[in-house]
């Protein structure tokens, strides 16, 4: 059987995803959220209260976790909506994974279909994912609550931007330390596979670079909400200015969706710039 699907048809697919996704997470946000709490970003961004951001920071964060995954943590919805997103997260960064390297994704997906067919090819990559991605991702989103709740403790950017830092960090070895308790490594060469994508030499089996870069889809989130604050910020620094903004975005009612909407666009021109790279 002749399996093929145009790269660029798999990188739109991964592009339109993400950006459901994203969306879907800041109109929930934007639903549940107080009317102080919007209130309070909507002065910040539109520049009326420069001092009143970072402190409503980590609130905003916490509440936009807690009405996806439920404010306790130790619970059956919050380990089942951390295994759906999860699962979204590895056929997001698969679909990635065949834009840039078509070849490999084309052989691999061609055999399991031609030995396996459909339904059990998902079946052994949920399997897959069960066994590598869903306890790290739960553990991921604990450590990512606990940086949300270290925030709130001293705003300040400094301080914001080392945790966010540490959160990227921190989610990168709760992996690798779970793939190497499971699987183990020999040496470096191996670390370098998951990073690059390279599937192991030893099975048909893909990189386990798709469960380690699907791990950080908490991190992803805080840091697009950090960098559509920026997005907005320097937008007035540079002259932009609310009027444009108030152009573009309900930035005054709707300051959620908004970031949003800016996060889209800033995921739209990393998706163009790496597809400058290919």
């Amino acid at each position: 059987m002749v399996f093929s699907i145009p790269p660029f048809l798999l990188y739109t697919a991964s592009w339109l995803s993400i950006m459901g996704g994203v969306w879907a997470l800041f109109d929930r946000a934007e639903t549940v959220a107080t009317h102080e709490t919007k209130t309070t970003i909507s002065r910040w961004l539109r520049n009326l209260d420069p001092a009143g951001s970072l402190a409503n920071l980590p609130a905003t964060f916490a509440s936009m976790f807690d009405s996806i995954f439920g404010k306790k943590h130790f619970s059956f919805r919050c380990f089942g909506m951390s295994c759906l997103a999860s699962s979204v997260s590895v056929l997001v960064i698969s679909l990635l994974w065949g834009a840039f390297q078509p070849e490999e994704f084309t052989s691999l997906v061609g055999i399991a279909f031609e030995t396996l067919g459909f339904f059990r090819t998902s079946f052994v990559m949920l399997f897959a994912t069960s066994v590598f991605n869903f306890l790290p991702c739960y553990l991921s989103l604990l450590e990512t609550r606990l940086v949300i709740h270290w925030m709130s403790k001293g705003p300040s950017v400094p301080r914001f931007i080392i945790l966010l830092v540490f959160d990227i960090f921190a989610t990168g070895v709760i992996f690798l330390m779970w793939i190497y308790l499971y699987e183990g490594w020999e040496d470096w060469q191996s670390l370098y596979d998951i990073f690059m994508f390279a599937p192991p030499s030893w099975i048909p089996f893909p990189s386990f670079g798709i469960w380690f870069y699907s791990a950080f889809f908490t991190s992803v989130w805080i840091w697009l909400y950090a960098l559509s604050c920026v997005a907005v910020k320097l937008g007035e620094y540079l002259g932009l200015s609310i009027g444009i903004m108030k152009k573009l975005f309900d930035i005054e009612n709707k300051p959620l969706r908004s970031l949003g909407m800016i996060s889209n666009a800033i995921i739209t021109v990393l998706y163009l710039f790496l597809l400058l790279l290919r």
